[in-house]
């Protein structure tokens, strides 16, 4: 079942979404919606402490990483600027690679040994390959 924009943000706020909602496609789908309604420094400190406390109601509070996390919500950012998509279906089916091929993207902007760090997982860093834009 799909649950609707609205279901999906009520239930992540709440802590009550279901694990399996909150993939990897769970956290863009989080960070798509609160940029559709926030500006991008809001949406990025919404985003951030949300995804950290889930993981956390979780027992999985070691797994939240903060330049992962914040690299893709530009990532996405940028993509929205340049299309239309009025929906998160549309936004995603357009933009699929941010789904199957995350690893390859940040790897345009991070070394491995600079992305795996410890500071990494604590603390935005900047990259150290390409500028993010």
């Amino acid at each position: 079942m799909m649950l609707s924009d609205e279901q999906f943000i009520s239930e992540f706020e709440a802590m009550t979404l279901e694990p399996q909602y909150f993939s990897h496609r769970g956290h863009i789908r989080i960070s798509w919606l609160y940029l559709n309604q926030f500006n991008f420094d809001l949406a990025c400190e919404k985003i951030e402490f949300g995804i950290n406390r889930y993981a956390t109601s979780l027992g999985a509070k070691d797994k939240f990483h903060c330049t992962l996390t914040r690299v893709l919500v530009v990532l996405i950012y940028g993509r929205m600027k340049k299309s239309s998509h009025k929906s998160w279906q549309n936004f995603i089916i357009n933009n699929s690679d941010l789904v199957n091929n995350a690893q390859e993207l940040i790897s345009e902007y991070y070394s491995e040994e600079l992305i795996n760090s410890e500071l990494a997982r604590k603390l935005f860093v900047k990259p150290d390959k390409n500028v993010l834009q």
